[in-house]
C-alpha cells in the first residue's frame, strides 16, 4: 500500500509542479516542496511540524519554552500562511514548509535537517514522512495531539503501520482521543492524555494600540455590543451579514467584526457587503471614516479581540463538511457562545459549552432569532459568557503538563 502511495505521488508530480509553477504565490517555495531543498542545519535539532496558523498558535508556547532550553529547533508548515506567521513570531528559528510526499524530496529533507527527532503537532499526518524518519531511527512524538473521528479511521489505514511504528511518545489532548489511539500505536507505548497546550497559552490581552485602531475603525461608543464571526466560511459570513441588516436598525449600537477563517476570502466578503449597501472596514486599510462592520483580515489578532465582544458565533459549524472551529479561546473570554448544529471537530468542548446554556442554531434564520433574543437580553448574554469562561478556566494546565512530559522525555533520549 505504501509502495502504491509513492508512485501515485511521483505520477502525479508534474502536474503539482505545474500548478505550483502557475500559482506560485499559493504554493510556496518550490524547491522546499519538490525537492526537499532544505537549508543544512549545523546541529541536530529538534524538527517540529505545525500545519498551518492554528496549530502554529498552539505550539508557541512550548517553542518558547524550548528556545529558553537553547535547544536548537527546525520548523516546518504545511501552508505558505502558516509560515508567514510561523517566522512573524519566530524569526530566529530556521523554517521552511514542509516537503511533499515524494520520495527524493523526503529523503534529501532528512539529510540535510538530520533532525535528533521530530514532533508533530495535533494531527497533520504523512505517511511517506513519517516511514522514513521511522526507517532512519529518528524517534517521534506526538504533540497536543487532536485525533477525531475521521483522523482515528485514515489512521487505521496500513500505508501509516510504518510511521505510527517509530513513535516513542504521544500526547493528546483528551480521553476520547486516547481512546481512539490505542489500537494505533506500538505495543509498548501508551497515550498520555495532557490536555490542550492552546488553553495555557493563550494571550487575551489587546495591546493599547490594537484595541485603538479597532475601535476607531468600527465607530466605538459606550453602549457598543461587538458581535465576533470567529474563523467563518461560507456561507457563514453572508448568514452574518444579513442578521445584521435585520438586527442593526433595533439595535444601533451592534458593531460586527468577520474573522474568516482563510483570510484571502476577504475581498469577496467585502464585496458580498457592498451587495448589502452595508459599510465595511478592513484591518488592514481601513478607510478614514468609521463603518460598523470590520473584516479582520490579519493573523494573530482574533484571539486577542474575543474580550471585545459581547457575542461569538464559531465558525465552520453550518458546514457539515467542516465540522465546527474551536470554541475554548471565545468561551476562556467570557463571551456568550453562539454556534452551528456541525462541531464535530470539538465535540466534547461544544458539548459542555451547550450544558452551559451556548446558544446551538440550525440555518440563518435561527441565528437571526437568536441573536435578536441575547441582544435584548444583556444579563443573559453576560451570564451565558461567565458560565462558559468557568467551563474550561479550572482546565488550563494542558501546558505546563505537555512541558514536563516532553522535558522528561527529551532527558530521557541518548545525546
Amino acid at each position: 500500500m505504501l509502495f502504491l502511495y509513492k508512485i501515485l505521488w511521483v505520477l502525479a508530480s508534474p502536474l503539482l509542479a505545474l500548478a505550483a509553477a502557475l500559482n506560485s504565490w499559493h504554493k510556496g517555495d518550490f524547491g522546499a516542496r519538490f525537492l526537499g531543498s532544505l537549508p543544512l542545519m549545523p546541529s541536530r535539532p529538534i524538527w517540529l511540524h505545525a500545519a498551518s496558523v492554528g496549530e502554529v498558535n498552539s505550539v508557541r508556547p512550548l517553542l518558547s519554552h524550548l528556545l529558553e532550553r537553547n535547544i536548537p529547533l527546525f520548523v516546518t508548515t504545511f501552508t505558505p500562511t502558516g509560515l508567514a506567521h510561523l517566522r512573524n513570531l519566530f524569526a530566529n528559528i530556521p523554517s521552511s514548509l514542509l516537503p511533499l510526499e515524494l520520495p527524493w524530496a523526503i529523503k534529501r529533507a532528512i539529510a540535510s535537517i538530520q533532525p535528533s527527532s521530530f514532533w508533530l503537532v495535533e494531527s497533520d499526518f504523512w505517511p511517506l514522512l513519517l516511514s522514513e524518519l521511522a526507517a532512519h531511527k529518528i524517534p517521534l512524538a506526538l504533540v497536543n495531539g487532536r485525533i477525531g473521528e475521521r483522523a482515528g479511521k485514515r489512521l487505521h489505514n496500513h500505508i501509516f503501520r510504518r510511521g505510527l511504528a517509530g513513535f516513542k511518545l504521544w500526547l493528546v489532548q483528551d480521553e476520547e482521543m486516547g481512546e481512539r489511539s490505542r489500537h494505533l500505536l506500538p505495543f509498548n507505548l501508551t497515550s498520555i492524555v495532557t490536555g490542550n497546550i492552546k488553553w495555557g497559552g493563550y494571550d487575551f490581552k489587546p495591546s493599547p494600540e490594537l484595541e485603538a485602531t479597532v475601535k476607531t475603525a468600527l465607530g466605538w461608543n459606550e453602549g457598543t455590543v461587538l458581535l465576533i464571526g470567529a474563523s467563518t466560511h461560507p456561507p457563514e459570513e453572508e448568514a452574518l451579514l444579513e442578521c445584521f441588516t435585520r438586527l442593526s436598525p433595533a439595535h444601533p449600537n451592534l458593531r460586527l467584526l468577520l474573522a474568516p477563517r482563510h483570510t484571502e476570502r476577504a475581498p469577496e466578503i467585502a464585496a458580498c457587503a457592498r451587495r448589502l449597501d452595508l459599510n465595511i472596514n478592513l484591518r488592514t486599510n481601513p478607510d478614514c471614516s468609521p463603518a460598523p462592520i470590520l473584516i479582520l483580515d490579519t493573523f494573530g489578532e482574533l484571539v486577542k479581540l474575543y474580550r471585545l465582544a459581547g457575542i461569538v458565533f464559531v465558525g465552520g459549524s453550518m458546514r457539515a463538511d467542516r465540522g465546527g472551529q474551536d470554541p475554548v479561546a471565545a468561551a476562556l473570554s467570557g463571551t456568550a457562545i453562539v454556534m452551528g448544529p456541525y462541531m464535530r471537530n470539538f465535540r466534547c468542548e461544544a458539548g459542555n459549552l451547550i450544558a452551559a446554556g451556548a446558544v446551538v442554531v440550525n440555518d440563518k434564520e435561527e441565528l437571526c432569532t437568536r441573536l435578536a433574543e441575547l441582544l435584548t437580553a444583556p444579563e443573559r448574554m453576560k451570564r451565558l459568557g461567565e458560565q462558559a469562561k468557568a467551563l474550561f478556566e479550572p482546565h488550563r494546565g494542558g501546558l505546563e503538563k505537555t512541558i514536563a512530559r516532553v522535558d522528561e522525555w527529551l532527558d530521557s533520549l541518548p545525546h
